[in-house]
This record gives C-alpha cells, sequence and structure tokens, in this order.
C-alpha cells in the first residue's frame, strides 16, 4: 500500500513539473536579451511603439538617459509584458523583454519587432 502512494506521489510530482515546462515561474529563464547599436531613446522609442502596434495597454512607461522600463499588459489574458532597457557604451543599449508567465516565443517576436523598428530594412 506505502508503494502504491508513494508511486503516486511522484507520479503526481512529474506531472505538476511537466505543466510548468512552458512557464518559467518568474525565474526570468525565457526572458529574451539582445543588444542594439541604437541609443537607449531609440530603443525605447521603437519598444514602445511595438507594443502600442499589438495593442497592449501601457501601464508603466519610466525612461531616463541610463534606461527606460516598460510594463503592458495584453488584453486577451492580463499577463504583463514587460521591457527593460539599459545604456551601454558608445551609444549602444541591451533590451529584455519577458512576456509573462514565460512566454518566450512570445517575447522573441517582441524582440524581432523592435529589431524592425531599429534597423529597418534598406528601401
Amino acid at each position: 500500500m506505502i508503494w502504491k502512494a508513494a508511486g503516486f506521489g511522484f507520479v503526481a510530482v512529474v506531472l505538476a513539473l511537466a505543466a510548468c515546462s512552458s512557464s518559467d515561474l518568474g525565474t526570468g529563464m525565457n526572458t529574451v536579451d539582445r543588444e542594439y547599436p541604437n541609443t537607449v531613446k531609440e530603443a525605447h522609442e521603437a519598444a514602445l511603439a511595438t507594443l502600442k502596434a499589438e495593442n497592449l495597454q501601457i501601464e508603466s512607461d519610466k525612461a531616463d538617459a541610463l534606461g527606460a522600463n516598460i510594463v503592458a499588459k495584453r488584453g486577451a489574458s492580463d499577463d504583463k509584458v514587460m521591457v527593460d532597457i539599459k545604456g551601454k557604451e558608445k551609444g549602444k543599449s541591451s533590451v529584455s523583454v519577458r512576456v509573462q508567465p514565460g512566454d518566450k516565443a512570445q517575447a522573441t517576436m517582441l524582440q524581432d519587432r523592435i529589431e524592425e523598428k531599429l534597423s529597418p530594412a534598406a528601401k
């Protein structure tokens, strides 16, 4: 009887961990980071335009010469989208995007759109 209970407990733990595999539970594992040869101001403007183009509701938007932080909310699920921009040397910046609860595919898609705005294709 004890073996059945232990076996059931093990299966429950495995199933719980499998259910969490698409979520990073707030660790930031699914944050997508990229560096750009653009200023904080340019990266901030591109990120803000990208979030607005995706019809996300901007909850907070704080920026200065050293960095920026944007928090937006998805209308469909109320999940948060967080963009953190940090200034680097010589007019470069790093941009981090995280879509709760850890959706790396959507964070990558947003980063791709930010990159398009920062480095438009030659026409």
